[in-house]
Parts: structure tokens; sequence; C-alpha cells
């Protein structure tokens, strides 16, 4: 990632203000080195066994904490992933109410720099690019592209299947699991509507929807088969 003028002005600019902005932190940066290489090492590790990390970051004000928490975003999103920055008091957040915590992450997601994610480069709704890229790969590993229009029964047989082998992890709630194959079965039938409402559900609307219970449902193909075997 190279600076160009304008940011190096801004990075100045934030420097008088004794202020910090997340793009471009890299540059103006010392210090923290051992910090840094720990929350390196997390974001190396957490890939191989799908975990989860929970830090606190403590000081008082103006030691560099918000700048410590842009670094080690700006390392996430040169490793691939998907980071958000929120605070409370501006993104009127309560840390200890979720439905105040969830959409504003939604809203904030930012993807990485990385060219190697050429999927998610709609940036105008990041949570949305981010579910219908997941849809795609699983569609993919599916092998469902355009037979999906020629042979709907098998291709939507063989995307349930890999839905069944992706979901199976036990960090997942059952609705979270059941939006997801909502969405793609959705997908596959072009239903833009009930795709719309799901957008919104796994944005944090608050509102409550019902999806058509087929999506849901093992396809008439799948089941079959199933009793073929």
């Amino acid at each position: 990632m190279s600076l160009n003028q304008g940011e190096a002005r801004r990075l100045i600019r934030g420097l008088t203000r004794g202020t910090t902005i997340p793009d471009g932190v890299r540059f103006i940066h010392v210090g923290y080195e051992s910090w840094l290489s720990a929350q390196h090492e997390v974001l190396e590790e957490l890939p191989d066994y799908n975990g989860s990390e929970t830090k606190f970051v403590k000081g008082h004000y103006g030691m560099g904490k918000t700048h410590f928490l842009h670094l080690v975003q700006e390392e996430g999103r040169n490793r691939n992933w998907v980071t958000a920055h929120l605070e409370c008091q501006r993104d009127e957040v309560e840390i200890d109410r979720f439905e105040t915590l969830y959409p504003k992450i939604c809203m904030k997601l930012r993807f990485p720099h990385s060219d190697e994610c050429p999927e998610l480069k709609d940036r105008s709704d990041p949570m949305v690019t981010l579910i219908e890229s997941w849809v795609s790969v699983v569609n993919n590993s599916a092998g469902v592209r355009d037979q999906a229009l020629r042979r709907p029964v098998d291709a939507a047989s063989r995307v349930y299947k890999e839905l069944q082998k992706r979901l199976l992890t036990p960090k997942l709630t059952s609705d979270f699991k059941e939006a997801l194959i909502a969405l793609t079965m959705a997908s596959l039938k072009n239903d833009i509507d009930t795709k719309n409402l799901l957008y919104g559900w796994f944005k944090g609307e608050d509102r409550k929807i019902q999806v058509p219970e087929d999506y849901l449902r093992q396809p008439d193909g799948l089941r079959t088969a199933d009793r073929g075997k």
C-alpha cells in the first residue's frame, strides 16, 4: 500500500490535532513491537481452527489505544480479514446491548486490501456483498453455476448438501443457519423479495420476517437419493 500526497497531508494534520486516522497509520507508527507481534500471531493462527479471540486494550487518554487498534485493523485487512472499527459514543453503541452493536458493525465493515478478493469490490453495502460472496462460494463448491437454470432440482440438492457440510459448526445459532440456508436457496430461484428480507435480517433490522418453508426443507431430489441408499 502506497501513500499519496493527499493522504500524507491528512496524516500530518491528524498529528497536529492529536488524533489518528485509520488509513496509512503504519506510515507514522513507531513502537509497540511486542504487542503488534502478539496480535499478528493471533491473526495468523485463528483461521487454522476457525476460532475467535477477545482482547482488551487498556490505557489512559492519549496513550495511543485508537492508534494501536488501527494498526491491528490494517494488519488484518492486509491478511484478507474483514474488519470494523466502532467507537461507543460516536457510533451510539452500548457495548452490553448487542442490538445496538451488531447493526453498526454491519454498516462499518471494511474489506481486505488484497486483490485476491475481487468478489468484495462492491463497497456500497458491505454486509450484502459479504453474504453474496459466501453464497457464491457455496454454489461453486457444489458445482452449481448456470446449470441451476437447466436442472434446478439437481442444483438445489447439491447446494443443500454443501450447506449441510458448511453449517455443522455449533458456533452458529439455529436462526443464523436457517437464514443462510434460506438465502442460498432463494438465490437459486432468483427470489429477490425473500433475499431482500433476509439481507435486512442479516444487517440487524429490527423486524421479524418469514421465509417460505420450502427453502428450509431438504430438496425432493436429495430425499429420493437418500432413500435409495
